[in-house]
């Protein structure tokens, strides 16, 4: 893939992960939104590909504006309740962070089940 092709990739899944984080935001007080908020992001981020141009831009838009919305309002209001489901909300922002974060490290090979090592 060009280096092109692989920003354009990254903007668009952080724009899809700040659009989800609104949707999520918008419906995460209701009994039936709650878990759609929290399980469509966590399908996604475990679908996409680890590295820099999948699956990271998308979890960090998705935290990011999940935990940006998270300060006061000027009106002195929040958009997240303090209740169980916000903190719920915000808990799994803080674990989709994480999720992007570390889908960046590089995979470590296996070693065969079986084996102990290489043979003398």
């Amino acid at each position: 893939m060009s280096l092109a092709f692989r920003l354009a990739l990254s903007v668009a899944l952080a724009l899809g992960g700040a659009a989800t984080a609104v949707a999520g935001i918008a419906v995460h007080a209701e009994v039936w939104g709650w878990p759609l908020a929290v399980l469509a992001p966590a399908a996604v981020a475990l679908a996409l590909p680890r590295g820099w141009w999948s699956r990271a831009p998308w979890c960090l838009a998705w935290a990011g504006t999940v935990l940006g919305v998270s300060s006061a309002r000027p009106e002195g209001d929040y958009v997240i309740s303090a209740d169980l489901p916000g903190y719920g909300l915000l808990a799994v922002a803080l674990a989709g962070l994480v999720l992007g974060l570390v889908g960046l490290a590089p995979r470590r090979a296996r070693q065969d089940a079986g084996s102990r090592g290489p043979k003398p």
